[in-house]
């Protein structure tokens, strides 16, 4: 895909519709580091689950101190 970076760059893409946008993104960002798009894998899930949690928690705490 090539991102540009700057205003120009970005107002370009915006005139694509983002569902497409965040989809061709996923795509090749996982393509790049080797990774599936999808995870069906239940034990992967749980993992990610637990992660997502965890950086919750710890940015529930920032906004409380």
């Amino acid at each position: 895909m090539g991102w540009t970076t700057g205003p120009v760059g970005v107002m370009a893409r915006m005139r694509e519709p983002l569902g497409e946008v965040a989809r061709r993104w996923v795509e090749e960002s996982c393509a790049e580091q080797a990774v599936p798009v999808k995870v069906d894998d239940p034990t992967v899930i749980d993992d990610v689950a637990e992660l997502l949690e965890a950086g919750r928690e710890g940015a529930s705490a920032a906004r409380q101190a």
